[in-house]
């Protein structure tokens, strides 16, 4: 892989970005299509390598989404391709795509303890519907 960029997915590199930028909040994507896109879409420059966030970080973040929904937006540049470089929100998405993936488990959930020990695929889907 090329030392100038991190790929989610299957997304090939780029170069340099040459479109719009694109604000991601609930209001205008959904939670499913911003891990759509993280399938083969987005593309993660290097400078995003260095900070990566561990399972309880993760973990803290699921749970407050699943309790608050988004408060950050995510920011992404949408590229000519229709890929998206993502600018903001790196570590958010690795930890949405790590829990639907059913690669997290919840541990020490301080506000929705019932969860805990659980994957995505054990939780109730009057939760993920919260999720999705």
């Amino acid at each position: 892989m090329d030392n100038d960029v991190n790929r989610i997915g299957n997304a090939p590199e780029e170069t340099l970005p040459t479109g719009n930028y694109v604000v991601f909040n609930e209001s205008i994507f959904t939670l499913k299509k911003l891990l759509s896109l993280a399938r083969h879409k987005l593309i993660i420059p290097k400078y995003h390598v260095t900070r990566v966030w561990n399972d309880n970080q993760k973990i803290a973040f699921i749970e407050c989404l699943y309790i608050e929904g988004m408060h950050d937006p995510i920011v992404l540049y949408q590229l000519k391709n229709g890929k998206y470089e993502v600018i903001d929100g790196v570590e958010r998405i690795r930890a949405m795509i790590d829990f639907y993936a059913c690669k997290l488990t919840l541990a020490n959930l301080s506000l929705f303890e019932e969860l805990e020990g659980a994957k995505y695929s054990d939780v109730p889907f009057y939760i993920k519907e919260r999720f999705l």
